[in-house]
């Protein structure tokens, strides 16, 4: 988007003579921003005051770790040679590379069984330490400041205070142990069965390696990486699941102020549309009651179109190409936007870093508009996508390198046909199983299908985690550009604009035909869509007032946080009395035994013996179990299954059992039914007569888990004979 004009401020009163300024401290006391966060603190202190001790208290590590990281990339900010940079931008690059480097150098480490947590304590201090040193760098030598700019109308500024409601139920939900939200996503079951269940493994072991029985082990996890260090921090898995999600909602907190820097390239009061309409996307307090990594790939994906519009808006690419600076090299590329490319291509490795469609809905259309934007000749064009690729892969490929040596396939469990390579608990047909597992239904494959589940998945969202606004991004920007048209006083639509059109464009693309259409997979079209709206917000407010835009604002805020307090309402409270959640982990661990999902948690960490060593069959969320517990997710091939097929015979079986030191298997028949309903299905050997016949050879039921309004077994516990 063209730099939009600057806000006329200034309030002359009655007689014409300026106001007096306020003083320093109480023009702090008044900012909008202080304000938001007493009144943040106010309604968390309402809504649920135990989850302001549960963050103080858990959430500490990992804002120090945050802390310590970005104060220390502080010093890779040069290195760039981005050129003069105001101090949000230096404060937005450092949290980035702090957060994303951390999270690669975890992997580094983890892989070679560097997971102590003295070590992490003193290399997290070491950093801080050099991080001051950049710091009172800074302070003595400041960044050159923005071109002075009349603050927007005062009703536009106080208008940030719609983002609080959302910022009090992110605070709230991130207290709450996963797996008590959200119905939608099954209540965790990812986060239990592996962005948290991983993780624990890795530092149960102490290092970071390869899992036969969980294939999800060969994703990229730059944000499972935090995960984990939360827990080396709180040194215990269970025990640093808070802290794991405190970084989650950092990450949440993140993407908003990356797309304030992002639309702030325009003007000051797109900077602030883009908050209330980043900040009122549902997705983030959904997002932050669930250790997911989407939130993640958010934050790296909104740094890199914050980069795109830097490079779009203040670089040296005018409108026709051409090249404004003397510094630029012989095929017209600036040394400045040399460094925005690098950042963007970064950035997009990261992203990829956290989830492999990283690649597809970030990367992809990010690389795209690099590639498009004007240039004079191809050999600029050419050098502009080298130079995104090489810091695209620089980033993401010590992911590739990881899982090359684990299993010999870069992209496991990808392509393996292609890179034909089956490690353990891995072949052909586990290989085609997942494949068809993750592609859309039959009936979702036709054209119409995909468009169907458009409409239902993203904008008919059941709710809308979308947000109004945003979905109304497009609209919102062809009337502005009409109107600009037609006033002929806006020019023609911006470089920045155009721009943003195609990366949404792509990850449309991506999404509908690289994905099995899901809701949650599409979240990343809400970063071209929040600074799309932010702009065409910004020029309405300039040619229709700044009231119609609040107003405008208002209303979308009442209907983005709707369906989203509906959703925690049915979370929280059972007739009318609210629950404490918050902090809640012995609720899962150790009871009581009141929800069928979870009893058998409880019994087991309590009434077991400390060594017992417990086969796990169906269900694979292992992570609350304070006992040895074996599982396998379904798409690995199970050593329980193979065993019953080399051997069938029930004494076999047992002593197979007896051989790996299982003293119990606990048979949730609830999810295998589940399974097999659905297209990830389960082994038919697995059934009540196989464990009727084991019971007439000595296994024995040593509890039945059953529903509480039907009474019906889900479970059942069987203790192997010695």
């Amino acid at each position: 988007m063209k730099r939009l004009p600057r806000d006329h401020g200034g309030s002359p009163s009655a007689d014409g003579a300026a106001f007096d300024p306020p003083t320093p401290v109480r023009k702090m006391l008044l900012h909008p921003l202080t304000v938001g966060a007493v009144l943040t603190v106010v309604g968390l202190l309402y809504l649920a005051p135990l989850a302001l001790i549960v963050l103080l208290y858990d959430g500490v590590a990992a804002i120090a770790a945050i802390a310590a990281a970005s104060s220390a990339a502080l010093w890779l900010v040069p290195l760039l040679r981005l050129g003069p940079l105001p101090w949000r931008w230096h404060a937005l690059l450092a949290l980035a590379l702090g957060m994303g480097g951390l999270a690669l150098l975890l992997l580094v480490l983890g892989c070679v069984g560097l997971l102590q947590r003295p070590l992490w304590v003193g290399l997290l201090g070491s950093f801080g330490v050099v991080g001051l040193a950049r710091i009172a760098l800074l302070i003595r030598q400041p960044p050159p400041s923005s071109p002075d700019e009349p603050p927007p109308p005062p009703i536009l500024q106080w208008v940030t205070l719609l983002v609080i409601p959302f910022a009090v139920l992110a605070l709230d939900v991130a207290t709450v142990p996963p797996g008590f939200l959200w119905t939608p996503e099954g209540f965790g079951y990812d986060a239990l069965i592996y962005h948290l269940q991983l993780p624990k493994e890795y530092l149960a072991e102490g290092r970071i390696s390869y899992r036969p029985h969980n294939v999800y082990a060969g994703f990229p996890a730059n944000v499972e990486m935090l995960f984990l260090l939360g827990m080396v921090l709180r040194g215990d898995a269970v025990e640093g699941v808070i802290t794991a999600q405190a970084f989650n909602l950092a990450f949440a907190a993140l993407t908003v102020f990356a797309v304030w820097v992002a639309a702030r390239e325009w003007s000051r009061t797109a900077g602030i549309a883009a908050i209330v309409v980043m900040g009122t996307v549902a997705w983030l307090p959904y997002l932050c009651g669930v250790a997911f990594v989407e939130n993640g790939l958010l934050f790296f994906g909104a740094v890199a179109c914050a980069a795109l519009i830097r490079l779009a808006e203040g670089s040296g690419f005018g409108v026709r190409g051409s090249v404004q600076d003397n510094g630029a090299d012989n095929s017209g590329l600036r040394t400045q936007d040399s460094g925005l490319i690098i950042v963007a291509g970064l950035m997009c490795g990261l992203a990829a870093g956290c989830k492999y469609t990283g690649v597809t809905l970030v990367a992809l259309p990010i690389g795209v508009a690099v590639l498009l934007m004007p240039a004079r000749s191809i050999v600029e064009r050419l050098k502009r996508g080298t130079l995104f690729a090489v810091a695209a892969l620089a980033t993401f490929s010590p992911w590739l390198i990881k899982n090359a040596v684990f299993t010999g396939n870069p992209v496991f469990p990808l392509a393996s046909s292609v890179f034909d390579a089956y490690p353990s608990g891995w072949g052909p047909p586990e290989a085609a199983h997942f494949e068809e597992c993750h592609r859309p239904l039959p009936s979702q494959r036709t054209l119409v299908g995909r468009l169907r589940e458009l409409w239902r998945q993203v904008i008919a969202n059941e709710f809308n985690l979308f947000g109004v606004i945003t979905l109304a991004a497009p609209w919102l920007l062809l009337i502005a550009w009409f109107d600009r048209r037609r006033r002929s006083d806006g020019g023609d639509r911006s470089n920045a604009t155009a721009l943003l059109t195609c990366v949404l464009l792509v990850q449309l693309l991506a999404w509908l035909f690289g994905t099995h259409l899901y809701a949650r997979f599409a979240i990343v079209l809400v970063l071209p869509l929040a600074l799309m709206s932010a702009g065409a917000l910004a020029y309405a407010s300039l040619r229709f007032g700044s009231w119609v835009v609040a107003s405008l604002m208002v209303i979308g805020t009442v209907l983005n946080l709707i369906p989203i307090g509906r959703l925690y309402r049915d979370h929280f409270y059972t007739d009318g009395a609210r629950a404490a959640l918050e902090g809640g982990i012995e609720l899962f661990t150790r009871g009581p035994d009141t929800d069928y999902a979870r009893q058998p948690l409880p019994y087991i960490n309590r009434d077991l013996p400390a060594d017992a060593r417990i086969l796990m069959l169906g269900d694979a969320r292992a992570f609350y179990f304070h006992r040895h517990v074996d599982y396998c997710v379904v798409f690995n091939r199970n050593p329980f299954v193979e065993a019953i097929r080399a051997n069938p015979d029930p004494a076999a079986i047992i002593g197979w059992l007896q051989e790996r030191g299982y003293t119990h298997v606990l048979v949730n028949w609830l999810e295998i039914e589940r399974l097999r309903r659905s297209a990830y299905g389960f082994p038919a050997e697995v059934n009540p007569d196989l464990f009727t016949q084991l019971a007439s050879a000595g296994l024995r039921k040593v509890r039945t888990f059953d529903l509480l309004r039907t009474q019906r077994a889900y479970a059942d516990l069987f203790e192997v004979p010695h």
